[in-house]
């Protein structure tokens, strides 16, 4: 006999979810599906495709733009810092540092002169450092607010079996979550060392947020429990979702091409 309570549960979800995705009709963006968004603290939203990034506030006003022809394509940004914001450029193994206002910071950082040779993900690191994770070496180097390496892994292909396919790194408190395309997130202290494997397959992003883990999978987006993994999983009843952020129990989410706003997508 099916579980009455969630059954109940699961429409209550799906009912929540499929009002709030219509009523912000109102408020949506389009955005080029081959963008990549990325949100931070105050509320704007940074989109990136091929040179140049847009800044954009929820309403979708475009209120600044940065471009640089020379860099290359970009296929990175992390706004956790929205005074500090990083854009990489791995063509090139190039990051750039932008100010709130999308003007350059500083000068732009060839990860080369720094020995790493071909860097594929990057993010934010505390006391304004960064991590990249290099292809060559298979491995993660952190460098520090002097843009010097002060960690390295070394080789993570000795101390997980298996050499990583990294589609997202983000640092939160005192650890380093680390997607893989294939096994689910790596989990690593801010020293490096390697803490646990978080399970879960066909991973395409995610978000550590106020305890939860968000993840994408398969177009589907869901909620997990970072200190209760014996809970199951929630799903937002929509499909086809191809990124998306959270914030303050908000769900920000692309979905053909166009980004809308979801109020409570999931219940506290």
């Amino acid at each position: 006999m099916p579980n009455l309570y969630c059954l109940k549960y699961q429409i209550v979800v799906f009912l929540i979810a499929c009002l709030a995705y219509s009523s912000f009709g109102q408020n949506s963006v389009s955005i080029d599906k081959r963008a990549i968004f990325e949100m931070d603290n105050l509320g704007y939203i940074y989109v990136g495709l091929n040179e140049q990034v847009t800044q954009l506030n929820e309403a979708g006003d475009t209120l600044n733009q940065y471009s640089n022809k020379s860099l290359g394509y970009l296929d990175g940004i992390d706004a956790s810092n929205p005074h500090k914001i990083l854009v990489h450029y791995p063509g090139n193994s190039v990051v750039t540092f932008l100010d709130n206002k999308l003007g350059p910071r500083s000068d732009d950082l060839y990860l080369q002169e720094k020995g790493l040779e071909q860097s594929s993900v990057v993010c934010a690191s505390y006391n304004n450092g960064l991590w990249v994770y290099d292809k060559v070496y298979l491995g993660m180097f952190r460098l520090n607010q002097n843009l010097e390496v002060n960690i390295e892994t070394g080789n993570l292909t000795q101390v997980l079996g298996k050499s990583l396919d990294p589609v997202k790194m983000q640092e939160v408190g005192k650890w380093l979550y680390v997607a893989d395309s294939e096994d689910g997130i790596y989990v690593f202290d801010i020293f490096g060392a390697f803490y646990k494997r978080i399970p879960i397959s066909g991973i395409s992003d995610f978000q550590i947020e106020s305890g939860y883990l968000f993840y994408l999978k398969q177009g589907s987006l869901f909620r997990s429990q970072l200190n209760r993994p014996e809970l199951e999983d929630l799903k937002l009843e929509l499909d086809g979702i191809q990124q998306f952020r959270m914030r303050e129990n908000k769900a920000f989410i692309v979905k053909g091409g166009v980004l809308k706003i979801i109020s409570t997508p999931f219940p506290n």
